[in-house]
């Protein structure tokens, strides 16, 4: 196969060889070549032959950076970062842990496979989305609806005037912002003893 530039298919060669962490003896037994080759295909000084493009593109080789100088994104890399994203904004909103933490992937999983066939089942995809969406909702961290942070104050302030305690702002908005969290971990509404026990504890 004729190479318009040698040395620059040489010099790109010997980098993905890098890249994948062998020497130039492990690489020319890997692609099948004698070392002598491989080294001389580093070098600029042997046009590569199609048996050869075969056989490191099989070993993991950007055949077409090598030709043409442009690279093309890594999957593999692609999948780690997006992955890593995902865990990331998991434990940020706080839906790592718990029977959430399985429905998060669950849903994030089921809105990416959905995603694959929007043209051909957009339903599929629109209803992923939607459940991906209420399970967000789930965080603890993300602020309350007004309604919500109302009735929550609402429940504090008629517990402690109830058993005639003395709260101050700080320890009312800390139990608030309990209670919240709690509620939407778990699903269940604060009760009057819960309340209690978080504004006597402090």
């Amino acid at each position: 196969m004729n190479v318009n530039n040698l040395s620059e298919f040489g010099i790109r060669l010997r980098e993905e060889r890098r890249r994948l962490g062998k020497n130039q003896t492990e690489f020319a037994k890997v692609t099948g070549v004698h070392l002598n080759t491989q080294s001389r295909y580093e070098k600029g000084e042997r046009d590569p032959d199609t048996g050869y493009l075969s056989a490191i593109a099989r070993a993991g080789v950007d055949v077409g950076y090598l030709l043409t100088g442009e690279k093309r994104e890594d999957p593999c890399a692609t999948t780690q970062g997006y992955v890593h994203i995902i865990a990331t904004i998991q434990e940020f909103l706080e839906l790592a842990k718990g029977p959430v933490a399985s429905e998060f992937e669950a849903a994030i999983t089921e809105a990416h496979e959905a995603s694959k066939h929007y043209w051909s089942d957009s339903d599929r995809s629109d209803q992923a989305d939607k459940a991906l969406w209420q399970l967000l909702k789930k965080s603890p961290v993300l602020l309350p609806e007004l309604q919500d942070l109302e009735m929550l104050i609402e429940q504090v302030e008629f517990v402690q005037s109830t058993v005639g305690l003395d709260v101050t702002p700080r320890l009312k908005a800390k139990v608030v912002v309990t209670l919240y969290r709690s509620e939407r971990i778990s699903g269940r509404k604060p009760d009057f003893p819960t309340v209690e026990r978080l504004l006597r504890r402090g």
